[in-house]
């Protein structure tokens, strides 16, 4: 009888151990997989002591786990969309693993804060809306509202898997995404996958891995912050609810955020910058595109304006595109309802730039600012079949030569917009439109996409967008532009001008250049020449000498988004000879 006892108690150890497949949470029945590129399938397997077969779509990998249940292995791209597959794991023979009804489309990531949390009960015709959401090649998956202290391999938890898209899917899905995908369905016919992962009240930071906070010009501002919500916390939230998504591969982004980071707009476009290519690092896909949603109006006197400058330069980012709702918020409510008109502009961007679609995609984007010395005309690009207005311009403002706003007269003429001069006002400095956190809007182009607000404060130097000013239009940062065997870290920002050209002040002349982003590090020299061949230095903040020369650089001009910067010359400047300025930037202002 003892025998008989001691050999039973073996029977559970040599009893072999179930077989089993452990996938990302992302990898689900009803899933879209991105067409057109590799597709990388890891996991663990538990019990799996020979090779394990992988088939989906025709295509069919063996692979041996590792000692410890790891494996990974890429099947080629799947080029026709649609279709309903079967991703199996077969173990000698026998199916022990199996994901059904996978199609084959296209995979777009929704991140951001509330107005891209926002679902699909919150908006205009909601109930209409969501009773004819019957979809079933949209398919919808939401990340959890989660946040951790490391990168985490998968995400910790879904509040909604794969679910093809119907009237009970979408009612708490957000609105701007679904939206946004219904309407690249049904002008693309291609199957959908829509990923939300946003948490409202969130900071940019909080999205950012540490790793490119740590190498962001801004890390010590971010760093020195008490954040007392969970969601504003830095890289918290990509750790829990982004780097886990990356297995999956995606066609492109879609972003609304912004709001939570009013306080800080000279740090926003250096930081959403640090974002997206730290996004486009993550899916080792450095072209990825980055749609976004620039704030609409809202809230009188809350300077929104100045995060809205910050997105717009944005645009210098490749492969971007900013989806503009200043026409369509609300006034008393930061959740606009009109989600309808923020998801079909973002859907217009992806259609022209992602889908090659011959469509307009924007609203009229300023390109130049002239005056000649009364009137001032505006040219822009993206005026599509023509610029338009509802009713009489409104909105434009003008910078006086003593220094105050005051409202410009607007009319369009042609494709450009003409401010003309008044009798008591001249010599105007600078222009502006849209400026407010809530301002009156009137400019688009005829197919409806209103114009971007914009503030342009130096009408007496050619106008180009901050990084074109910084680094040179069509130049890299590191290009020898002028030919002086230096590069772009230091180039010439004004032209050359004759002293009679500079402003006069007391009988001491004026040379002026501004930036539209803020300098961390700056050093300003002035040159002198007398053929335009040969330029000497002549002074220099570092190295200042006694000819009473000084500069400023005023922070308040321009609200802390445009810096300018002043060098007062000596009366007995010679008026035969030329004069600029030369300023040599950090390496972290590019």
């Amino acid at each position: 009888m003892t025998r008989l006892i001691i050999a039973l108690s073996f029977i559970p150890i040599l009893t072999t151990q179930a077989a089993d497949i452990i996938l990302p949470s992302i990898y689900a029945d009803h899933m879209v997989i991105q067409t057109d590129q590799p597709i990388v399938l890891s996991g663990q397997a538990s019990g799996v002591l020979g090779e394990l077969v992988i088939e989906l779509a025709g295509q069919s990998a063996t692979v041996r786990p590792k000692p410890f249940g790891s494996w990974t292995v890429t099947l080629d791209p799947v080029i026709e969309p649609g279709g309903s597959h079967a991703l199996t794991f077969t173990l000698e023979g026998e199916v022990i693993h199996s994901i059904n009804n996978i199609t084959f489309g296209d995979v777009w990531l929704c991140g951001g804060q509330s107005n891209m949390e926002w679902d699909m009960t919150t908006i205009n015709d909601s109930a209409s809306e969501i009773a004819g959401a019957e979809f079933p090649d949209i398919r919808l998956m939401e990340v959890a509202l989660v946040s951790d202290n490391k990168p985490l391999k998968d995400v910790k938890k879904l509040t909604q898997e794969w679910t093809p898209c119907s009237p009970t899917a979408v009612r708490r899905f957000s609105a701007v995404g679904y939206l946004f995908g219904r309407e690249l369905h049904q002008e693309t016919g291609r199957p959908i996958g829509l990923i939300q992962s946003a948490w409202g009240g969130s900071r940019i930071e909080t999205w950012i891995s540490d790793n490119a906070l740590q190498e962001s010009p801004y890390a010590a501002n971010v760093a020195s912050r008490n954040f007392s919500a969970a969601q504003h916390k830095p890289s918290i939230c990509y750790n829990a609810m982004i780097h886990g998504l990356a297995p999956i591969a995606l066609k492109g982004v879609i972003w609304y955020q912004g709001e939570s980071n009013e306080t800080q707009p000279e740090e926003y476009r250096s930081l959403h910058e640090t974002l997206i290519t730290s996004w486009r690092d993550l899916w080792q896909s450095p072209e990825l595109p980055f749609y976004y949603v620039q704030l609409a109006n809202y809230g009188p006197g809350l300077r929104w304006e100045l995060l809205r400058e910050a997105q717009t330069q944005l645009l210098e980012v490749p492969n971007t595109g900013m989806a503009v709702t200043i026409d369509i918020g609300a006034s008393n409510d930061i959740h606009p309802r009109n989600k309808q008109g923020t998801a079909h502009r973002l859907a217009a961007i992806a259609l022209a730039k992602t889908y090659g679609q011959d469509r307009v995609y924007s609203g009229p984007l300023l390109k130049a600012a002239v005056t000649d010395g009364h009137n001032i005309t505006l040219q822009f690009d993206h005026v599509g079949s023509g610029l338009a207005s509802a009713d009489s311009l409104a909105g434009f403002e003008v910078l006086t030569a003593e220094g105050r706003w005051a409202k410009g007269t607007a009319k369009i003429v042609g494709d450009t917009v003409e401010i003309p001069g008044t009798l008591f006002r001249t010599n105007p400095q600078g222009v502006r439109y849209g400026w407010d956190s809530d301002p009156v809007v009137s400019l688009s182009n005829k197919e409806g996409f209103p114009a971007v607000p914009f503030r342009f404060e130096a009408l007496d130097q050619t106008y180009a967008t901050w990084k074109d000013q910084l680094v040179g239009a069509g130049r890299l940062p590191n290009e020898d532009g002028n030919s002086d065997g230096l590069d772009n870290l230091i180039h010439y920002a004004s032209a050359e001008r004759e002293a009679r050209m500079v402003n006069s002040n007391n009988g001491s002349a004026e040379l002026t250049f501004h930036r539209r982003a803020n300098a961390l590090d700056v050093t300003v020299a002035v040159e002198q020449s007398e053929d335009l061949d040969t330029w000497t230095e002549t002074w220099s903040t570092e190295q200042p000498d006694s000819s009473g020369m000084d500069w400023t650089q005023d922070r308040a001009w321009g609200a802390m988004m445009t810096d300018r910067y002043v060098v007062s010359l000596t009366t007995d400047a010679n008026a035969s000879r030329y004069y600029r300025i030369r300023y040599d930037l950090s390496e972290d202002d590019l």
